[in-house]
């Protein structure tokens, strides 16, 4: 986030999502179908009606009802038939890596005029509309639900008024992890909130987004980014922010989970 002349700040998130993969409990019924070979080479232990036949003469075709094991031998016998199989077991689970992809973007300025005339409150918000309207990214121009968001925000100081921060939030009051704002001694800060699974609790994702400043500011610039396939839970790996007012470039890094 660049500010007049020399002035440069940046902030990085990196973020640890869940995994798809693990192991998940399995209940229900269901049919299983038993099969053996020759002369008893395999038993059947279970409840459920087996029927046993052969190519000789009764009584060796007779059908076999019961609980316990059937076991066959010296005669030419398969068994075969269906049993019912109740109870709960270990499914595991596994899928492809997550593959997050930004889906749609949301931008908004305001500023304080540099004419003489009416001046709006230094303090005002910044009011986002997730709609075609703001839209500046492609896609859809409208958030669905279990995606993320992330806003990243950059604000100009007020020579002098001390340092400021922001604060984001949404019509339908859900909670937005704060992000750390860089450094407070620069004239221009920059920070990085985010939501993510967006809409899980009230079924509804955001249709309007707040960017309050907490105190007086020159300028301040908003980007939403609407993210999908990031799964529903988070976990904050690691923020690092960088600012220099001598340079026009920055370096920051974080290292992998």
């Amino acid at each position: 986030m660049s500010g007049a002349g020399t002035q440069w700040t940046a902030v990085g998130v990196a973020l640890k999502s869940g995994s798809k993969a693990g192991v998940a409990p399995l209940a229900g019924h269901g049919t299983l179908g038993a099969a053996a070979g020759i002369k008893g080479a395999d038993a059947l232990a279970g409840t459920g009606a087996l029927t046993g036949h052969a190519s000789g003469a009764a009584p060796d075709s007779a059908p076999l009802i019961g609980v316990g094991t059937l076991g066959a031998a010296g005669t030419a016998i398969v068994q075969s038939g269906p049993a019912a199989l109740s109870g709960t077991g270990q499914l595991a689970a596994t899928a492809n890596a997550l593959n997050p992809l930004p889906v749609n973007q949301w931008a908004a300025t305001l500023a304080q005029p540099s004419a003489f005339g009416y001046v709006p409150p230094a303090d005002q918000s910044a009011v986002i509309p997730l709609t075609l309207a703001t839209s500046v990214g492609g896609g859809s121009g409208i958030p669905s639900q279990g995606n993320w968001l992330f806003c990243a925000v950059g604000w100009r100081q007020m020579p002098g008024a001390g340092p400021v921060t922001v604060s984001v939030q949404d019509d339908g009051h859900q909670w937005w992890r704060p992000g750390q704002p860089s450094n407070g001694a620069g004239t221009v800060r920059a920070a990085v909130w985010y939501q993510p699974n967006i809409g899980a609790v009230t079924g509804n994702p955001p249709a309007i987004v707040y960017v309050s400043p907490l105190g007086a500011v020159a300028g301040l610039a908003v980007l939403i980014v609407e993210v999908e396939a990031m799964g529903p839970w988070d976990q904050v790996y690691a923020v690092t922010t960088g600012y220099n007012t001598a340079t026009r470039s920055l370096t920051i890094s974080i290292g992998a989970p």
